[in-house]
C-alpha cells in the first residue's frame, strides 16, 4: 500500500448529494451515487468508468443515495466496461430490473448484491487487496406502512423497504513498516538484492551464517485505520444503531489501538442527540468525525466551472436574464454548528466539504488534509476585471439597447405584468451532465398560481436550490402544479425521483400532476412499491393531450388556468412535444422535447409567444443529428420560424459546446432568437430584449470551439 484515502465529493447541502471515494493505487469504491454525483465526478476529474472502479455501494432505496446510479451506470456502460457491481438494501435489485427499459446496454452487468434487514448483523460485501467491506444494515423504529391486503378491508401492516439503511465499515488491512536501510548496513548486509529480500518480506542468509529475518530491519506493521460510512437520517435510527455489534467500539477497536474516521450521514438533530453523541465519544480520542449534511454543512460553490462563466453571465447581462445564483457569498465568521459539535463529543470534528481527505496511508500522514478544499467563494473582482477588459464585449454593450425599435408586440405582451410567468432554465445539456450545462429541465414559474417543469433530468432539485436558494427551492417544489416528462431517455426523467420525495418529506397537500409516457408510470409505480411510500402522484399519459376530450380537456384550465396539448415527436417511441396556453394572460409556450425537424410541433405550436427547440448540434453535422434522432442549430431555427414564433429559445446543446454553441447563421436570421444557458431567467415581461444576450453571450467567448472528445 503506498497511498491510501477518502474523498468527499458531494457534501449534501442541498444542491450536492452526499458521496464519497475510497482511493487506492489499484482499486476505488465509491460511496452513495444520488443525483449529481456523475457530475460531480466530471467537476473535480474524478473518473466513473475506469476498471479501479471496483463497487459502488448506496445505503438507503432514496434517491439521495440512488438518483445517480443509473445515469452512471449508462455513462460506465457507455465507457466500454462490460460490468459494474453495485451493493446496498433490498430493493435495489427491483430497481435497476425495472429501470432496464431506458438503461439498456446490454454488453455490461449490473451485478446487484443486496443486504437484508433479516440477515447476519455483520456482512463482509467486499474483500480485496487492501480493504475488508463489512454492511450493517439498521432500521427505524417507525417503519411500518399500512397496505390494503387481498380483502381491500383490513390493512395489513408491512415493513417499508424504504426504512431500511446500510451502514459500512471499511477495514484497512495494517499498514506494512518501513524498511531501515541503516539498520540494516548496521547488521553487514551488503546494499544490493539481500535489501530487496528483506522488503518483501523474505529472511536472508549471509556469508557468515547469520540468519536476518524482515522484522529485524523493517518496523512494525502500523494498524491499519478504519473507516465507517454511518447512515443515520434520523432519530428513529438510533436505538438500532447503536445496539448493532457491527458498529461497536468493542468490535471494532477493543484496544483502542486504529485510528478511525466515521463520515456522518446525518442531520444535525441526530448528531445532537444523547445516545447518538455517546456513541460518538465511545470510540475515543483517535477518531475524527465527518458530519454530511446540510443541516451541518454551509452551502457553497461546488460547481466552480459553472460559477464563473454565471459571475461572468451576470456582470453581462444583469440580473434580468443571469441573476447570480445562491451560495456564492462565504459564511460569516465563527462557526456555531461546528463548536456545538466540538463541545459535545470527545475527538476530532472536522465538517465535510467537497475534496476534503482523510489520509490512509501512508502512516506518517494519517489524517484530515483539507488542502484541495475549494475556496469558499467565487472571485468577483478578477472576472469583473476580465469582463471590463475585453474589448469585443464592452463595444457591443454601448450599441443601442432595443433589439428592434420597430418591432409590434403581441397583443398578449404588451401590458403584461412582471408576476405573469417567467421560465427558468436549470438545465440545457443532451445527453450527459458537465460542467457547465445540466441535462434537461425548464423552470415555468407562474408566481401565485404556481409553478411547473417541463422535463426533469438528474439532478435537477440540486440546480434549483443552486439557482433560487434552499428556502425558495422548497416552496417552488411544494407549489409545482404540474411535472410534464416528453420521453423515456435517461437525461429527461431521472431527476423525478428526488422531486417526488422531496414533495413527501415537505408533505406537500396538492397531488403532483405527472404528466408523460406510459411507460413511465410503471417504472414511478414499481419505485413506489420498492420503498413502500406514497408519492401521492396523478399520473396522465402524454398520448391522452394529442386531442383530449372531456373531462380532461377542462382539467387544466379549471384547476391550472393553463391549457396542454401534445404531439408526438420524431425522437424514440413515446416521444412527445407541449404547447402551453395561459387562459389568464394569454400567451403560448411550445416546447419541443428532443426530436428531429416535425411538423406536427409547427401545428400546434403555431403563433407561438416562445418557442424552446433541441439544437443539440452545430449546422454540417446534419448527418450525425439524423442517427441521433436531434435537430442542428439551423433545423431548430427553421421549424420555429414556420410556426412564426415571436420569439425562439434554443436548448439541449451537445457537451461538445460546453458555454455557447457554434452558431454559423446570420445576424437576420437570429433577431428573434436567444441560447439558453444554465439559470437563464426568462421573465416574459422581458421577451422584448431577449435577443440581445445572443451577441452578447458571443462576445464574451469570441473563440469558442467545439469540445471534440465530449460526448453527445
Amino acid at each position: 500500500m503506498v497511498k491510501a484515502h477518502i474523498e468527499l465529493l458531494g457534501s449534501h447541502t442541498g444542491d450536492s448529494n452526499r458521496s464519497a471515494l475510497l482511493f487506492f493505487d489499484e482499486e476505488r469504491y465509491l460511496f452513495e451515487c444520488g443525483d449529481g454525483t456523475q457530475r460531480l465526478c466530471t467537476e473535480y476529474g474524478v473518473s466513473i468508468a475506469t476498471e479501479k472502479l471496483h463497487r459502488v455501494f448506496v445505503s438507503r432505496m432514496d434517491p439521495s443515495s440512488i438518483g445517480g446510479l443509473l445515469g452512471m451506470a449508462l455513462t460506465v456502460a457507455d465507457s466500454g466496461r462490460k460490468a459494474l457491481n453495485i451493493v446496498g438494501p433490498e430493493g435495489l435489485c427491483r430497481f435497476v430490473d425495472e429501470s432496464r427499459a431506458f438503461v439498456y446496454r446490454p454488453k455490461m452487468v449490473l451485478d446487484v448484491t443486496e443486504v437484508r434487514a433479516d440477515s447476519n448483523q455483520v456482512n463482509v460485501v467486499c474483500e480485496k487487496n487492501y480493504v475488508s467491506i463489512e454492511a450493517v444494515p439498521v432500521t427505524s423504529t417507525f417503519n411500518t406502512s399500512w397496505e390494503p391486503v387481498q380483502s381491500h378491508i383490513e390493512p395489513n401492516p408491512k415493513r417499508s423497504r424504504g426504512a431500511l439503511v446500510i451502514c459500512y465499515v471499511c477495514k484497512i488491512k495494517d499498514i506494512p513498516g518501513k524498511f531501515d536501510p541503516q539498520k540494516a548496513s548496521a547488521l553487514g548486509i551488503p546494499r544490493g538484492p539481500l535489501f530487496g529480500k528483506l522488503t518483501k518480506g523474505e529472511k536472508v542468509t549471509l556469508p557468515d551464517g547469520r540468519v536476518i529475518t524482515p522484522g529485524q530491519v523493517i518496523s512494525p506493521p502500523t494498524p491499519g485505520p478504519i473507516v465507517m460510512i454511518v447512515c443515520c437520517p434520523d432519530v428513529s435510527y438510533i436505538a438500532s444503531l447503536i445496539s448493532e455489534s457491527g458498529l461497536s467500539t468493542n468490535y471494532l477497536n477493543p484496544k483502542m489501538e486504529r485510528n478511525v474516521c466515521i463520515i456522518h450521514f446525518s442531520t444535525l438533530s441526530v448528531l445532537s442527540d444523547q445516545r447518538y453523541s455517546s456513541w460518538m465519544a465511545s470510540f475515543g480520542g483517535n477518531a475524527t468525525h465527518i458530519p454530511l449534511d446540510e443541516t451541518v454543512c454551509p452551502m457553497r460553490p461546488v460547481f466552480r466551472g459553472h460559477a464563473d462563466a454565471m459571475c461572468k453571465a451576470n456582470l453581462t447581462l444583469g440580473e434580468t436574464y443571469a441573476p447570480l445564483p445562491k451560495g456564492y457569498i462565504p459564511e460569516e465568521e465563527g462557526d456555531p454548528v461546528l463548536g456545538f459539535l466540538e463541545a459535545i463529543v470527545p475527538g476530532k470534528v472536522v465538517r465535510g466539504d467537497t475534496l476534503l481527505r482523510y489520509r490512509i496511508a501512508p502512516a506518517a500522514a494519517i489524517g484530515v488534509d483539507a488542502s484541495q478544499v475549494p475556496s469558499k467563494s467565487i472571485g468577483l473582482d478578477s472576472i469583473k476585471a476580465q469582463v471590463d477588459s475585453n474589448d469585443l464585449l464592452q463595444s457591443e454593450l454601448r450599441r443601442t439597447v432595443a433589439t428592434d425599435q420597430g418591432e409590434i408586440l403581441p397583443n398578449c405582451l404588451r401590458e403584461i405584468s412582471d408576476k405573469a410567468a417567467e421560465l427558468r432554465f436549470l438545465g440545457t445539456a443532451a445527453a450527459i451532465p458537465g460542467k457547465h450545462r445540466n441535462v434537461s429541465a425548464i423552470l415555468l414559474n407562474l408566481f401565485h398560481r404556481g409553478c411547473a417543469l417541463l422535463d426533469c433530468g438528474e439532478g435537477t432539485y440540486g440546480q434549483m436550490v443552486r439557482a433560487l436558494g434552499r428556502t425558495e427551492a422548497l416552496e417552488k417544489v411544494v407549489s409545482l402544479l404540474f411535472v410534464w416528462i416528453s420521453h423515456m431517455h435517461a437525461d429527461h426523467h431521472l431527476g423525478l425521483l428526488h422531486i417526488l420525495s422531496k414533495r413527501t418529506s415537505l408533505k406537500a397537500e396538492r397531488p403532483l400532476v405527472v404528466i408523460g409516457p406510459s411507460k413511465l408510470r410503471a417504472w414511478l409505480a414499481s419505485y413506489s412499491e420498492i420503498i413502500g411510500g406514497d408519492n401521492r402522484m396523478i399520473f396522465i399519459d402524454s398520448a391522452e393531450l394529442i386531442e383530449p376530450q372531456q373531462p380532461l380537456a377542462s382539467y387544466f384550465p379549471e384547476n391550472f388556468g393553463v391549457q396542454l396539448r401534445c404531439c408526438e415527436v420524431i425522437h424514440c417511441p413515446q416521444a412527445y412535444g407541449i404547447v402551453v396556453e395561459d387562459c389568464v394572460n394569454h400567451w403560448k409556450l411550445c416546447y419541443s422535447g428532443d426530436t428531429r425537424p416535425c411538423e406536427e410541433l409547427v401545428k400546434i405550436g403555431k403563433n407561438s409567444t416562445i418557442a424552446i427547440h433541441e439544437a443539440t448540434l452545430e449546422d454540417g453535422m446534419e448527418q450525425e443529428a439524423e442517427e441521433k434522432a436531434h435537430c442542428t442549430i439551423s433545423e431548430a431555427l427553421g421549424i420555429c420560424e414556420k410556426m412564426n414564433a415571436h420569439r425562439t429559445i434554443l436548448t439541449h446543446f451537445s457537451q461538445r459546446y460546453p458555454r455557447i454553441p457554434v452558431i454559423k447563421s446570420s445576424g437576420g436570421r437570429l433577431k428573434r432568437v436567444a441560447v439558453a444557458f444554465d439559470f437563464l431567467r426568462v421573465n416574459f415581461k422581458d421577451l422584448a430584449q431577449l435577443p440581445r444576450t445572443l451577441p452578447l453571450l458571443q462576445a464574451v467567448y469570441p473563440n469558442e470551439a467545439p469540445v471534440i472528445s465530449a460526448g453527445m
